[in-house]
């Protein structure tokens, strides 16, 4: 995802806590010329302030979203984007949702998570 928004013009951050991943991800970043576009970091997803992004995506698993649906309360801006890949955030009904099986990926802004809050 972050060498395709880098494609796309975007300057992006991927945060991973797999240092191997981190390595191959900015060794591919270089090969293909987006070097300058991308920043791979190693780091906790949960000890890294996501205030700061626009557009935030998640390859998550199911026994994470509930924790990652409160940082995103108190972390997302308003006018910030979420999108979750084949997981989607519990109770919140997505602004949209894209693909399908496997490649499903659920939009979500932070009033879609904030509604959430008031129907539990």
């Amino acid at each position: 995802m972050v060498s395709a928004a880098a494609e796309e013009g975007l300057i992006a951050t991927g945060v991973e806590l797999n240092y191997g991943l981190v390595l191959y991800s900015r060794l591919d970043s270089l090969r293909k010329g987006f070097w300058k576009r991308t920043n791979f970091i190693r780091r906790d997803l949960f000890k890294t302030n996501l205030s700061n992004y626009d557009v935030i995506v998640l390859f998550g698993v199911p026994s994470m979203m509930d924790l990652v649906k409160q940082k995103l309360l108190v972390e997302m801006r308003p006018d910030a984007m979420f999108v979750a890949c084949r997981f989607p955030l519990p109770n919140v009904k997505p602004s949209a949702q894209l693909g399908s099986g496997i490649d499903t990926v659920w939009v979500y802004s932070r009033s879609d998570i904030q509604k959430s809050l008031s129907k539990a």
